[in-house]
């Protein structure tokens, strides 16, 4: 045996399951060690167990006069012609050995289909096949390649091969179909199949990739490698939260074909560019991915054969690597200007294609997740040549397609090029990508494949997604929409007051008025107000707590024909005087019971005391029934919202806008007189409007709290049998950590929450506790177009993390746009537009803020069809249905209330020891928006943050006070002289980080040291990350199993990646007596959880491969 010969284990020696022992080993055997990839793929074996995650499988379905026994033998002979099908490994000393064999036993496994008929016999050949498929292989025990072949009748045969992926690939497939051809061809003749010796074997191959990778020209290759991926960020592509019930890794197949035409006019670009058709096709895959992430720089996988020297084309094995194609779309180029930059960025990455991509990500160390593949997580495998098809003499060889399969990524596009057409087949995860979605992402595909070919000169984000199969499922904005008449919301009432007079319309403790009274007292005010010379589209503001000379104030304010503001007493007083100056208030409502001085509180304000506190009398009401005809364009009430300047913006709603929401949801939720309604909303937030008026507008109750009946909203609203909320997300959580929290509101009927997006932990817990008998409706609305103009009634199984926004309401389109201005396809995020002729009036006395945000539709020649551009980003999914993405600006809600960063800035500059200051939002540790406040000061004595915070709580809201506070010596700046937000520290949540914690125990100080020994530090501590020290997977393997030898222990490989501390993981290690066991044991669990669901576990990668 020479030096170079695959050395092999003598027959008669079994390989053992666990590492091999010095003493095992043939003592004169010097075994090859395993590549790169190959040790990558043992790794994965040893971390999640043996699995089908890796086979390379083909089913072929034979028509004819078979010869069962040649068919055997011609396998026999492919295993005994190439050592990569005879080859098992083993761990030893630290490394992965290739063991040869010099011969193992090959035999075709000979099943028969069930069944009486031909469904019963596809049925059976199904389970079969899938049985068949998903066997896993021993590493450890050659072959790692099997046939299996299923008689359906006596002429019609299925053969299944199966391999692994680790002494195979794609390439190898070819070979082995064309060599089964020739072998099956000589023994069916009854002679010896000739064919040409292998000279090469893969263990040289291995040999030389490790060697290359220590030289100079690797270090090149590497060095390359670290300069072109540095800073790569993850992609994030549109999912399907729950797609699937089954397991993370399986996946579904789907199917498209380009047309021969088609693929002409590709071919044709790709000439005149210079480029291939794999480059073409490339570039397109990157817009289409771009358009769906809203990314401009991420990378997608592409294999390679891995055979740089031609006497390695005929040998089986894993030869195959990955490239890490990242291009540059940033700038909105032409497609053609894109298609050089991915031309440039291929011939690049091919030029350092011999450095294993499993020394790429080791040596790189990106972030690693358990939900995704670091580097790429998408994959384009372009295939022109490289699988020969199945033909034996004498019978007829058709592929039989196997639905099933392992998805070693989110999302790899198979593109098979054939004789007359392109083949596609995209490979997803069932638990990401709904079938419906992975389907039109094939059809947006070869939709951008046509347009490109058409207009290659145009730029990338002019093309369309929207195709013909989603077109029907989409809004068209060219139609005309539909105005018809509405009712104010006063007249509504008051059609209520007339029919049924004595209902009760409103309570409060023990207060009642009647529809009557309640009329009565309104009409009273509106004469005084009338009086005072309050006229038709005046704005008048009222500050009266929550009580029933409010909701008079509010009705009598419309029925005497002008709008109401609602300032609410409890905010500062400096924004209250805003409010007054920039909405040019008449006058002032006062409640009776307010006795502060109105004079001394708002100079030159006039005020007017709301009177009526004691219910009227049972007369006839005469005046009660008479309110000011309004046209439907009127004002009739006014809000505010955060603003970038520092002043709040006003915001005018008018009447038949009011009234087109309130008969929606009456009609919708069914909402009769015997509905209650609680008025739980905050007064200074338009959802005020659906708590007081969806009731009266119905003939149905208003209920309104006591100030002691919030401190347990959930026992009030059980007390007062309420059959309708409305509330926030960040209002249920809150209520759920009260005292009621698992008291049942028998009486509930509907909760409507809004502001915020809602999640399904929020919805569980609601419908576990108070909620268990009651719906459930997401609204989504911004203020200026009217409280809510989508909605989803959520089913009784929600979907896992943020809920839809749903379907638009009637005479409304919700448009997603993207930044050409284009309608966005299925998936693409753009900007929410919302065209609706039942939106506000816009802001007061801001034009360029209107004509910013109100925009004429551009799809139609009408300057009174206006749409609203929400500034929130949004994408369709699938159904039809609207999902929301978060905000565009900068602005965000902090527990439920829109909040503009620049507004808090703004009132921040005004502390006389701030010199600089920027507010920005982040995420705070539970994942929460939070703001941070970022300031300088001057002097030696700065500002500490208790002063901050207690100067802005006297200028703004709550939710407006930064959470987290860093002093900075200057702020960083961008050569635009603006602030560089992304330079900006982390802040400081209030735990201390960094310390050094030495072990604590013999366990925690026997794992340091081990890590010290594996990854070459000097020091330890017990809240040390392992993969933060440098650590990688081979590394954790090493560390695991010299931990187990060392404490005696079977813990697995996975432990150390769901808790890669020493504090964490010696838990683990634990006896299993121990008193404290189980709740130790369910610690690690808990650990586990917290870190998937913070998305960022450690994990070893999917190895790249050619089987999806």
């Amino acid at each position: 045996m020479t030096p170079t010969d695959p050395p092999r284990w003598p027959d008669d020696i079994e390989a053992p399951r666990h590492a091999v022992q010095a003493a095992d080993l043939p003592a004169t055997t010097a075994l090859p060690v395993a590549s790169h990839a190959q040790e990558a793929l043992w790794f994965i074996d040893r971390l999640r167990g043996p699995s089908d995650l890796y086979h390379v499988t083909h089913a072929l379905r034979l028509s004819g006069a078979l010869d069962v026994d040649a068919l055997e033998c011609s396998l026999a002979a492919l295993v005994e012609r190439h050592p990569c099908l005879r080859t098992g490994f083993q761990e030893y000393d630290g490394k992965l050995l290739q063991v040869v064999r010099a011969a193992v036993p090959v035999r075709l496994e000979r099943l028969d289909a069930a069944g009486v008929t031909a469904v019963e016999r596809e049925r059976s050949l199904h389970a079969l096949l899938q049985a068949g498929t998903k066997e896993p292989f021993d590493l450890t025990r050659p072959p790692l390649f099997r046939g299996r072949l299923i008689r359906v009748a006596d002429d019609e045969h299925v053969l299944l091969l199966v391999a692994h992926h680790v002494v195979t690939d794609g390439w190898s497939m070819g070979i082995i179909a064309r060599e089964i051809a020739t072998l099956y061809a000589g023994f069916a003749a009854g002679r010896q199949p000739s064919l040409p010796a292998v000279e090469a074997r893969f263990v040289e191959f291995a040999k030389a990739q490790r060697e290359r990778t220590e030289s100079a020209a690797g270090a090149k290759d590497l060095a390359y490698w670290r300069g072109q991926l540095a800073d790569l960020e993850p992609l994030e592509l549109p999912c399907d939260a729950g797609a699937s019930e089954q397991a993370p890794r399986s996946g579904r197949m789907h199917y498209a074909t380009v047309p021969d035409r088609l693929v002409q006019d590709l071919k044709s670009l790709a000439r005149r560019e210079r480029a291939t058709l794999f480059m073409v096709m490339l570039a397109a895959y990157q817009v289409l991915l771009m358009r769906l992430s809203g990314r401009e720089d991420f990378a997608v996988g592409a294999p390679v054969t891995g055979r740089s020297r031609t006497d390695l084309e005929g040998v089986v094995g894993y030869f195959v690597n990955s490239l890490v194609v990242r291009t540059d779309l940033a700038g909105a180029p032409r497609f053609r200007e894109l298609l050089g930059r991915t031309r440039q960025t291929v011939l690049d990455a091919l030029a350092h294609q011999q450095a294993p991509f499993e020394q790429l990500v080791n040596e790189l160390a990106p972030e690693r997740r358990a939900d995704r593949n670091p580097l790429f997580d998408v994959m384009l495998n372009f295939m022109d040549g490289i699988r020969d098809t199945f033909s034996l003499p004498g019978l007829r060889c058709d592929e039989v397609e196997l639905p099933w399969l392992q998805a070693k990524f989110a999302m790899t596009l198979y593109a098979e090029v054939r004789s007359t057409a392109i083949r596609l087949r995209i490979a997803c995860r069932s638990d990401l990508f709904s079938s419906p979605r992975a389907t039109e992402m094939l059809r947006q595909y070869v939709a951008l494949l046509e347009q490109i070919v058409a207009a290659p000169d145009a730029t990338i984000l002019s093309y369309s997604l929207v195709t013909d199969a989603a077109r029907g499922r989409l809004p068209d904005p060219t139609i005309a929409i539909a105005v018809p008449p509405q009712v104010p919301a006063q007249s509504r009432f008051l059609e209520h007051a007339r029919s049924a007079p004595e209902r009760i319309a409103l309570r409060q403790g023990s207060r009642r008025w009647t529809y009557r009274e309640l009329a009565t007292h309104s009409s009273t005010l509106a004469s005084a107000l009338r009086e005072r010379g309050i006229a038709r589209g005046d704005i008048v503001a009222i500050q009266a707590p929550s009580s029933p000379e409010l909701i008079q104030a509010m009705l009598a304010v419309l029925r005497s024909g002008a709008a109401f503001l609602v300032v609410d007493a409890a905010l500062p007083r400096e924004r209250r005087h805003a409010m007054l100056r920039e909405s040019a208030a008449k006058l002032l409502l006062v409640s009776a019971a307010d006795d502060a001085d109105t004079d001394a509180q708002y100079p030159g304000v006039a005020a007017l005391r709301i009177a009526g506190a004691q219910p009227a009398g049972t007369g006839d009401p005469g005046e009660a029934w008479r309110h000011d005809e309004v046209d439907g364009d009127d004002p009739a009430y006014l809000f505010f919202t955060s603003g970038s300047t520092g002043t709040p913006k006003a915001i005018l709603g008018r009447h038949k806008s009011l009234g087109h929401f309130l008969d929606w949801q009456r009609g919708r939720y069914e909402v009769t007189p015997e509905d209650r309604v609680s008025q739980l909303i905050g007064l200074s937030f338009d959802p005020l409007l659906r708590d007081v008026f969806l009731p009266l507008t119905s003939g149905a109750t208003l209920c309104l709290p006591e100030p002691t009946d919030l401190a347990d909203p959930i026992a009030w609203l059980q007390r007062e049998r309420i059959t309708i909320v409305h509330s926030t997300p960040a209002v249920v959580q809150s209520w759920l950590a009260g005292p009621s929290s698992d008291a049942a509101l028998t009486h509930l009927r509907w909760l409507f929450v809004s502001g915020e997006p809602l999640n399904d932990a929020l919805v569980a817990k609601w419908r576990r506790g108070p909620g268990r008998s009651s719906r459930m409706a997401n609204f989504y609305g911004p203020t200026e177009t009217t409280m809510a103009r989508c909605a989803y009634d959520l089913p009784a199984q929600v979907e896992p993390g943020i809920q839809p926004i749903g379907m638009p309401l009637p005479e409304t389109q919700a448009l997603v746009v993207n930044a050409s201005g284009s309608l966005c396809g299925i998936g693409e995020p753009g900007e929410i537009a919302l065209r609706t002729p039942f939106s506000t009036l816009g802001y007061l006395n801001l034009p360029a803020e209107n004509g910013q945000r109100f925009r004429r539709n551009p799809f139609r020649d009408d300057d009174s069809d206006l749409v609203y551009f929400t500034g929130d980003c949004g994408r369709y999914r699938p159904d039809g249905l609207l999902e929301i993405c978060g905000r565009l600006d900068d602005q965000v809600k902090i527990r439920g209330v829109r909040v503009e960063p620049g507004e808090v800035s703004a009132a921040l500059a005004h502390h006389e020891r701030v010199r600089d200051c920027t507010v920005v939002a982040r995420a705070n540790p539970v994942g929460e928006p939070a703001l941070v406040a970022y300031y300088t000061s001057d002097g030696d004595d700065p500002p500490d943050p208790a002063s901050l915070r207690t100067f802005l709580r006297q200028r703004l809201t709550g939710p407006m006070v930064p959470s987290a506070w860093c002093r900075l010596d200057a702020l960083p700046l961008l050569p635009n002289g603006k602030v560089d937000r992304k330079a900006l520290p982390p802040p400081d949540w209030g735990s201390p980080a960094g310390e050094y914690v030495a072990p604590r125990s013999p366990v925690e100080q026997t794992l340091a040291d081990i890590w010290c020994d594996v990854l070459g530090v000097s020091r330890v501590g017990a809240r040390d990350d392992f993969f933060e020290l440098g650590g990688h997977s081979l590394a954790a393997t090493r560390a695991m199993a010299r931990a187990n030898e060392a404490l005696r222990a079977e813990v697995p490989l996975r432990a150390l990646f769901d808790a890669p501390t020493i504090e964490e993981l010696a838990r683990a290690f634990m006896p299993a007596d121990d008193i404290d066991a189980q709740a130790r044991r369910r610690r690690l669990l808990e650990l586990r959880r917290a870190r998937a669901r913070a998305a960022a576990p450690r994990a070893v990668a999917a190895t790249p491969g050619v089987a999806g």
